[in-house]
């Protein structure tokens, strides 16, 4: 009696082991469909536009510096003076930046997939003054001629930018072109202004509308020395990205409103801009804040993560029938564990592809009765009685409500399973 009850359950654990070969199978499965997602995704900010990323603006003042140096000249055999020019630019930052802007958001979907895209009017509005250009030609030591000095600002993709910006400088109008005259980052647009004034204190109020299209994330380089930017936009499930978090904000129904308050102190974004001249820009280009329009029920995600509880609801489910045998003391043969456990492994599969036209709540509770409600009906069965069946599936809908609740809890999500490996 004893081999045979060894040869049994031994069966009986091979069996369960074999049953992560189906449950792999239908992860890669989870995996494959998030990965056409991720296609979908990268065909939309193809046509449409990518996530967004603003840096600027910042007033740029190109430079020559004539400078002596000493030249051997062989047919003198001696050295002589020659004036060589080399060239540099000084970045100013705005002294005050505030960005101020609203957002309409849509979702764009491709067959069963789709991405949040929002697009946005914003105002960009501050002053620069010139006190670093007086700084820099009261302590050149050599003869300094500026250039044609212009306001640049790095965009992620141009792409989404509606119209053709126009740049209010003081009483003027600049119209914005192409490219953001920095060469290591060169997505963007630049506008002329007029010469700055070279001997006296002066300040020049700038404004800028922008109409951009954007696609999920939309983020801002604090740039000023002291920077402001309120955003509201109609999405209700926004993350807050970046180094710095929003001061202030309030989250609906119909969307959040957001307001972020930096200053140069704390970001050190001088020496980034500066870096970025030079041909460093990842420190600029990461020096940012924002937000991401998410989507608050990942059902690939959170179906991956009930498949990664598939073996133990297997192995849960066999000792509920093993309790079963010895209980009631009947006699069950492998076959029919062989028979319960694809009906396991069946649930995932209905998961993943409800979900994909339910909510994931609806998705997931008919997928556990369909699952459930067979293995009932079969073990009342087997087991001679439907109450014993009932009793299974009830078994069963407690053990997935307690996955369902640990799916749900991000927070307590590992202390749950831990307390569902122990009961």
């Amino acid at each position: 009696m004893g081999k045979t009850f060894a040869y049994k359950y031994g069966s009986i654990g091979l069996l369960a082991l074999l049953l992560t070969l189906p449950l792999a199978m239908i992860e890669q499965l989870v995996a494959e469909r998030s990965g056409y997602r991720e296609q979908v995704r990268s065909d939309i900010a193809r046509s449409w536009t990518g996530a967004q990323q603003l840096v600027g603006p910042v007033l740029v003042v190109p430079y020559t510096r004539a400078v002596p140096e000493q030249v051997w000249d062989e047919k003198l055999d001696a050295y002589r003076t020659e004036t060589r020019e080399h060239a540099g630019r000084l970045h100013i930052l705005p002294e005050r930046l505030r960005i101020g802007g609203s957002a309409e958001t849509e979702v764009r979907s491709r067959g069963l997939y789709g991405v949040p895209v929002y697009q946005a009017a914003l105002e960009l509005e501050g002053r620069f003054d010139n006190r670093p250009l007086l700084d820099l030609l009261q302590s050149a030591e050599h003869p300094i001629a500026l250039g044609r000095p212009f306001v640049s600002v790095l965009v992620s993709d141009i792409r989404g930018l509606v119209t053709q910006p126009r740049l209010r400088w003081g009483e003027g109008e600049s119209l914005f072109e192409p490219g953001s005259g920095f060469a290591k980052a060169p997505s963007g647009m630049r506008a002329l202004v007029p010469a700055l004034e070279s001997d006296v204190p002066a300040a020049y109020p700038f404004r800028l509308a922008l109409d951009l299209r954007g696609m999920e994330r939309l983020a801002f380089a604090p740039i000023g020395r002291e920077n402001s930017v309120e955003l509201v936009l109609g999405w209700p499930h926004p993350s807050f990205t970046g180094r710095y978090l929003p001061s202030s904000h309030r989250i609906d129904d119909a969307g959040f409103a957001a307001t972020w308050q930096v200053s140069a102190f704390s970001s050190n974004i001088a020496g980034d801009v500066d870096a970025c001249g030079a041909g460093a820009c990842g420190p600029l280009l990461g020096n940012v804040f924002g937000v991401s329009l998410v989507d608050p029920v990942d059902v690939y995600r959170q179906t991956e993560r009930a498949v990664k509880y598939g073996l133990l609801f297997v192995v849960l489910t066999f000792v509920a029938f093993f309790l079963f045998e010895v209980g009631r003391r009947l006699r069950l043969h492998p076959v029919h564990y062989l028979l319960v456990g694809p009906a396991l492994t069946v649930f995932y599969l209905l998961l993943l592809s409800l979900s994909e036209h339910l909510a994931f709540a609806v998705a997931y509770w008919t997928a556990s009765l369909a699952a459930t409600g067979l293995i009932g009906l079969y073990t009342g069965s087997i087991l001679g009685h439907w109450r014993r069946g009932l009793g299974v599936m009830a078994m069963l809908l407690a053990l997935y409500g307690l996955l369902f609740a640990i799916l749900r809890s991000e927070d307590n999500a590992l202390l749950m399973g831990l307390s569902l490996i122990h009961i």
